[in-house]
């Protein structure tokens, strides 16, 4: 008996006989006889015929609501034959699935075990020919009045969340298969730099060079190999500490990038910066330059006066990133925000290298260009550069995230390195190292 092959009808429901229930209080059905009367029934319930009348198969709660509200035909799935166990349990399943209250992982965890119910009974389907035996996702799909395409990715999204528990935290089905997409690229880029690493003496040795000027590790511990005064200008774009993991919390895989962001709590932040601004002190060359992004609640001018005091000569008025779009974490509170900052400032004599306005008026990087959730674009970063630095000056980023600096310093021919925490990260910059033009990389598809 194939149970996608059933009778929709009308029937009195004083055939119908609840027989043996499981489930014997229904608790309140108040509200459920209040939406029946404003509705109607939406979803029929499920009998089997008999030599008498109908067994209640599936259902019970609207039959008893019907019931009170005296009811006098309800429609109804009929089932014919003698039905197995696995037979019945397939039936309380696939009802289950119409139930309002279930979360996207209960459902689907319903639409496997339907599906495996399904296959016990009749067998895998191995053959796609008009009437082969067996059960296939596609039965199953008409069975439960899906399409064929979102019951495969209903099961393989129920077999990845065994595997990987942390989908389950995920708030809508979108959102994990979002995850999981994430996840299986993340896979493919290792293995694809794992494989360049492993070819390197067939890769140009330009792009290998600029592969390794990425480099895995942390920056306080890593900058100590760096001589003093021997660094041209550096761009800091540390964490913000402005709780950007809730963020990630709050959005999740709707921003996947978070997943490798390391952050700053607040409380650690004034020590962080500090430290962080006296090594970038130490190694630049008397008349070296820093760009230091910055969050400006709360941090304008603490960051400022942390500046001043390692010896930085500069002014409070910032460099401005305006860009459309902008974001803001309370939307009900504070307008989005549009622009971003930095400011700039010198060690000693350092002379700004090109007349322009504190202003650099750059869009977003598209959301699918994207390997890091604060990337900044290739061509804003080549306009920066190029203001405070020359053709073959080192520069060095202490928090590389995207690596995107290194790409715009690489395409003016200057000399750059930086440092970062996440092994994602790299492994994306290395395919977009290899993917683009050497000397000619961008962040815009200037082919639209």
């Amino acid at each position: 008996m194939s149970l996608g092959e059933v009778k929709l009808d009308m029937i009195p429901i004083d055939l119908i006989s609840e027989g043996e229930r499981t489930r014997e209080d229904y608790g309140n059905l108040e509200e459920l006889k209040a939406s029946l009367k404003a509705e109607g029934i939406i979803q029929p319930i499920a009998v089997k015929q008999t030599s008498t009348g109908y067994l209640l198969l599936a259902g019970g709660r609207r039959y008893r609501a019907l019931k009170e509200l005296n009811t006098q035909l309800i429609p109804c799935r009929i089932y014919h034959g003698e039905l197995t166990e696995f037979e019945h349990k397939s039936i309380e399943l696939a009802e289950n699935m119409h139930r309002l209250d279930l979360s996207w992982l209960e459902k689907i965890r319903l639409c496997e075990q339907i599906h495996n119910l399904q296959v016990a009974i009749h067998g895998e389907k191995t053959s796609t020919s008009p009437g082969a035996k067996g059960w296939s996702k596609r039965d199953t799909a008409s069975l439960l009045v899906k399409s064929p395409a979102s019951i495969v990715g209903d099961i393989m999204l129920a077999h990845a969340v065994e595997k990987i528990p942390e989908l389950r935290e995920c708030k809508t089905k979108d959102d994990a298969r979002k995850l999981l997409m994430m996840m299986q690229e993340t896979l493919v880029k290792a293995e694809l730099a794992k494989r360049v690493e492993e070819n390197r003496g067939s890769v140009p040795v330009e792009l290998m060079k600029l592969c390794d000027s990425f480099i895995i590790g942390d920056f306080h511990e890593e900058v100590e190999n760096v001589p003093n005064g021997s660094i041209d200008l550096v761009e800091l774009d540390p964490p913000y500490a402005i709780d950007l993991l809730s963020v990630r919390k709050l959005r999740g895989p709707r921003e996947p990038h978070m997943k490798y962001y390391n952050e700053v709590m607040e409380d650690e932040y004034p020590s962080f910066m500090l430290k962080t601004i006296q090594q970038c002190y130490r190694v630049l060359s008397p008349s070296g330059w820093i760009i230091a992004w910055f969050g400006p609640e709360p941090w304008f001018d603490p960051v400022y006066q942390m500046m001043r005091q390692v010896g930085f000569k500069g002014r409070r008025i910032p460099g401005i990133w305006a860009k459309p779009r902008g974001q803001t974490m309370q939307p009900d509170l504070y307008l989005s925000n549009d622009y971003e900052m930095f400011f700039y400032a010198h060690k000693g004599s350092g002379i700004v290298k090109k007349t322009r306005s504190n202003l650099f008026d750059f869009p977003w990087v598209a959301p699918a260009r994207r390997i890091h959730q604060t990337e900044r674009p290739i061509e804003m970063m080549e306009d920066i550069l190029s203001t405070f630095a020359n053709a073959g000056s080192r520069v060095m980023v202490p928090f590389l995230g995207s690596g995107n600096t290194l790409l715009a310093a690489s395409n003016l021919g200057m000399q750059a390195f930086g440092y970062e925490l996440s092994r994602e990260y790299k492994d994306s910059f290395m395919l977009r190292v290899h993917e683009g033009r050497f000397g000619r990389y961008k962040s815009y598809d200037y082919s639209i």
